[in-house]
């Protein structure tokens, strides 16, 4: 990758990711499965119990929350609570996306739930779906024709804001008044680029130079923003910075090798988690970085887990064989025996400044999402 002003390539490490932070001081038990196991009854001897009727969306939590999907359940759970019922009827499906405040929810199957019944907003099979920022007004979908649309999160039709002759992927900034992409422009040239939140003021930020393909687009703290570029012979994890265009590669792994999941923090304190390993399944292994430090994973299992984001206070979430896992203050509990489900955290995102950047306009005329 070639950033269009001079990159500083010197901090090839992970510990150069993040500045500010917070202590983690959270530590996590494991509770029995049958608590957490999203049937509609549970057997105690020979008594049959009916589970707990789901809640609603209700109001997220300060200290953040873990959900996922058992049984057709959508089921929330804390490292110091058992498992609550959320939702019923949740369809199959890769994922779940929270939106910045936390009160919307890009079901596994593709609906949005803003309030309601789920509305269907995704236009035949989407390479990707995200939020929009800072409430999630609408979500962002990349086709796959690789057109860029902005679809209204309670359903409508979409806005083409389509900037490049072909997007990879996109991601809105944090503030809401910008757009970044990964994909060739129209020129044929293929980098990382951003625009306003309507597809306006395009500008490049990154040179694809080798890279035939950039995924992974996360957000951080202080505008830093991570993303994986395959350059065919092997693949980077990158940081950029999005005001001075400051270009560093934290890892490097073979073309062999793939990276299983790339999460941020940017809750006060930050942190990043990647896992890599062997492309089409087998172990990996993770790493982890908040407050300017390496988190002590090796020996651990979360070491063998892919790292599935932070709360608040710092404490990892991971995803393992033997379910979803925490780690705190160099302790890992078990919150949950099964990790194979749709899973994502609850954890309402702080505001962020908008980008100031020569060329793109500090606010677009159309307010953020």
């Amino acid at each position: 990758m070639g950033a269009v002003r001079p990159s500083d390539r010197a901090g090839v490490v992970a510990a150069t990711l993040l500045v500010m932070g917070l202590t983690s001081g959270c530590t996590a038990d494991r509770h029995p499965s049958t608590a957490a196991s999203g049937s509609a009854t549970t057997t105690t001897g020979r008594e049959v119990v009916a589970a707990p009727p789901c809640e609603g969306l209700g109001t997220p939590e300060a200290a953040g929350a873990v959900t996922f999907v058992d049984g057709g359940r959508l089921l929330s759970v804390t490292p110091s609570s058992p498992p609550r019922c959320l939702l019923d009827g949740i369809g199959s499906g890769p994922a779940l996306r929270w939106n910045g405040p936390a009160d919307k929810l890009i079901l596994p199957d593709g609906r949005v739930l803003t309030s309601g019944w789920p509305a269907d907003v995704a236009r035949g099979r989407p390479s990707s779906l995200t939020w929009s920022y800072p409430t999630g007004t609408a979500v962002l979908e990349v086709d796959q024709d690789g057109h860029l649309l902005r679809i209204p999160s309670r359903g409508g039709d979409p806005l083409d804001i389509t900037f490049l002759a072909h997007h990879d992927a996109a991601i809105y900034h944090p503030a809401g008044t910008h757009v970044v992409s990964s994909g060739r422009s129209r020129e044929g040239n293929y980098g990382l680029w951003v625009a306003t939140n309507r597809g306006g003021d395009v500008r490049l930020l990154a040179r694809g130079e080798t890279a035939n393909a950039i995924s992974n687009l996360v957000f951080t703290v202080n505008h830093q923003l991570l993303f994986v570029a395959d350059h065919g012979d092997h693949k980077d994890l990158h940081q950029l910075e999005l005001t001075n265009e400051r270009l560093v590669t934290v890892t490097k792994i073979p073309a062999s090798d793939c990276f299983t999941s790339v999460v941020a923090s940017r809750s006060p304190g930050g942190g990043v988690a990647w896992a890599s390993g062997r492309c089409g399944g087998g172990p990996v292994t993770a790493t982890a970085v908040r407050t300017g430090s390496l988190l002590p994973l090796t020996g651990t299992e979360m070491a063998a887990a892919d790292p599935v984001g932070f709360l608040p206070d710092g404490t990892l979430v991971g995803r393992s064989d033997r379910g979803i896992l925490t780690f705190s203050n160099g302790h890992v509990a078990t919150i949950h025996p099964t990790g194979s489900t749709p899973l994502a955290l609850r954890v309402v995102e702080p505001p962020s400044p908008p980008i100031e950047l020569p060329g793109i306009p500090a606010a677009e005329s159309q307010a953020p999402g």
